[in-house]
């Protein structure tokens, strides 16, 4: 099956192409079982992040929020925005396997170990994630 990629809720046409490149660019990160990438654009919050990743293994739908701020970043910080994105993507299936089995059961048996577990979890994804990022958009830079 073909992945399906929408573009939602883009009010500027240039920045939707932006984005259309940058996923044509990189699309080859995807896994297969992802069959539909809704690439949406939203107001930042102000948080500090640019892109927000949510993604439904069992469903092979992920969403993915690009905030206006992530048109202020450079060309380097955006390529590798979307490297990182799409590693979430990829990786969904064994974090939502880690969270589901492991973190989630001792959520209410023991909300202190929930709360350190849950928060490990987050930094060392993410971290992961990043590092894993920068890796491939050096190897992308080489070619």
């Amino acid at each position: 099956m073909e992945l399906e990629i929408n573009y939602r809720f883009f009010t500027n046409e240039s920045a939707k192409i932006q984005i259309q490149e940058l996923v044509e660019k990189h699309k080859w990160i995807l896994p297969d079982w992802l069959y539909r990438l809704n690439i949406d654009a939203y107001q930042s919050a102000g948080d500090g992040a640019d892109a927000l990743t949510k993604s439904s293994h069992e469903y092979r739908v992920s969403n993915i929020a690009i905030a206006d701020s992530f048109f202020s970043e450079s060309k380097q910080c955006q390529d590798r925005a979307i490297i990182h994105e799409f590693i979430h993507v990829r990786s969904a299936e064994i974090l939502d396997f880690i969270t589901g089995s492991l973190i989630e059961p001792v959520k209410d048996r023991n909300p202190e170990l929930f709360q350190f577990l849950n928060e490990r979890s987050r930094v060392v994804v993410e971290s992961f994630t990043e590092d894993f990022a920068h890796m491939v958009k050096n190897i992308n830079d080489k070619k």
